[in-house]
């Protein structure tokens, strides 16, 4: 029989080993500790005859984990760290814009160039444009300057009117600065009149004073805006009359014009619509002439002629204005005429033959040569009487203390000075029958002197007529002869201008 004390010591030891297993053991991650619990049992009177040996407390084997649920993204076990930013500077962005200034024009479809300057301390990000309250335009910024010095933005205007253009900049810290802004026009796309003249399209003559209707049809896609007359004198445009008043196309523009001196004047209509443009006609040339009637002069080839023969009359006349028409009458009748190329322009000099051919009945007839301008005024020379026989006339005999007197020889030099600026020279170098050969040397007061040479230039009688063409302008003299064949005094006048002017010639010695 165990003592009590025996008794004790074996629990005990049975506790150590239990201990010593579970220390020794593997552990699962979430087991639960083993927890021995020792009933006191009453130690019996007579002990087992063996001590059964403790059973060892089996390796402990994990159970199955549980599955756990969806992960969860887990938040950090703490706030992640707040960057470090710099710390805003207190002042916004500023902004200019250089270019365009207020007021400035621009047309429709033409590119709005905005030039500006900004700056900020931070940097400059964007950049913007706005037309009437609308982004149309922007530039941005990645290296973030600090300064744009010049840098522009772009718009293009697809309708007329009035816009205000602003521009804004934005810093680091997406602060805006104060815009700043232009007011701008933008007119209708700019077009070019037409202009049509209506009259006078080729050169006409007037008298001096007179005044001249002027004619033109303006068009244009806008309306006119003002018109001019205007002349070209030395080089230099002259407007004669404006009209500024606005004008709706197509428009047909008339207005007067005259003036007192004499010559030719180029002119032409021009027109500006309202969007600037400007176009202008071609040049038209009005001649201004005195109110003189033409001049004309006839020369006869014979005053007694054999029936069924030809009478020649050859014709002179001149008039500033142009010469129209020349005929010749013959006992009232028209026998043979001459029209200019152009009626309406005339020619300011003519040298022409008139026929009459066939001549007769026999008996006494009555010529007459009539010139008229291209302004109605017209004249006609005397009645020459034409004598028409039947066979030669028999000479009349001259009496002897009366002696025919010869053809007057004008071969010498000749010196006139229509005005003190200038002188005329004319050498007469052969003359043979009526006709005259030679030429004329013009001597302005200042320059050199222009020579050249005469043609058609003839003696009838007393009466001298001398052509000469010096470059491109025509010399024409009308002259009689004085009884001593010393002196010459008639008119002399230009191709170009027409004009009459009075001249005398004295035979000059050496």
């Amino acid at each position: 029989m165990c003592t009590r004390l025996q008794y004790m010591g074996i629990v005990l030891f049975l506790i150590a080993l239990v201990v010593t297993a579970a220390a020794c053991g593997p552990k699962a991650p979430t087991a639960t500790p083993w927890v021995i619990v020792v009933t006191a049992t009453p130690i019996p009177t007579k002990p087992p005859t063996a001590v059964p040996t403790a059973t060892p407390v089996p390796t402990a084997t994990p159970g199955p984990t549980a599955t756990p649920g969806p992960t969860a993204t887990p938040g950090p076990t703490q706030p992640p760290p707040t960057p470090t930013l710099p710390t805003p500077e207190p002042h916004p962005p500023v902004v200019q814009i250089i270019s365009p200034d207020n007021g400035t024009t621009f047309s429709v479809g033409q590119v709005v160039n905005v030039q500006f300057t900004a700056g900020d301390q931070s940097g400059i990000t964007l950049v913007e444009l706005y037309v009437g309250g609308t982004r149309v335009w922007y530039n941005q910024y990645p290296q973030r300057p600090t300064a744009i010095s010049n840098d522009s933005l772009k718009w293009t205007a697809t309708a007329a009117g009035n816009y205000t253009l602003q521009v804004l900049a934005y810093d680091t810290f997406q602060k805006v600065s104060t815009p700043d802004q232009r007011n701008i026009v933008i007119q209708p796309k700019a077009t070019t009149p037409t202009v049509q003249m209506n009259y006078p399209t080729q050169r006409v003559v007037i008298v001096a004073g007179q005044n001249i209707q002027i004619q033109a049809t303006i068009n244009d896609v806008v309306g006119i805006q003002g018109l001019d007359l205007v002349e070209r004198i030395g080089g230099q445009e002259v407007v004669y009359t404006s009209d500024p008043a606005y004008r709706g196309v197509p428009f047909v523009w008339q207005v007067g014009w005259q003036s007192r001196n004499t010559g030719d004047h180029t002119l032409f209509v021009r027109a500006r619509n309202i969007n600037g443009g400007v176009g202008q006609s071609n040049d038209f040339v009005i001649g201004v002439a005195d109110d003189n009637p033409p001049q004309v002069q006839p020369s006869y080839s014979a005053t007694s002629l054999t029936q069924g023969s030809d009478l020649r009359v050859h014709v002179e006349a001149v008039d500033s204005k142009g010469v129209r028409e020349i005929r010749l009458y013959v006992d009232g009748n028209v026998i043979a005429s001459w029209l200019a190329p152009d009626p309406s322009v005339g020619q300011s000099q003519v040298s022409t033959d008139l026929w009459w051919r066939n001549v007769g009945p026999v008996g006494s007839h009555f010529a007459h040569v009539w010139a008229q301008d291209t302004t109605g005024r017209w004249a006609q020379s005397p009645d020459q009487g034409i004598q028409v026989v039947t066979v030669p006339p028999t000479p009349i005999p001259v009496p002897t203390s009366t002696p025919v007197p010869p053809t007057p020889n004008l071969v010498g030099r000749w010196g006139g000075r229509p005005d003190p600026s200038e002188s005329f020279i004319i050498i007469i170098t052969g003359q043979q029958g009526n006709a005259l050969q030679g030429t004329l040397t013009v001597q302005p007061a200042q320059g050199s002197p222009v020579t050249g040479m005469l043609f058609n230039s003839t003696i009838q009688g007393n009466t001298v007529t001398i052509h000469a063409q010096l470059g491109s302008e025509t010399y024409n003299f009308m002259l009689t002869l004085s009884a001593d064949g010393r002196h010459m005094t008639g008119s002399w006048s230009t191709a170009r201008t027409g004009l009459l002017q009075p001249i005398n010639f004295d035979r000059l010695v050496g």
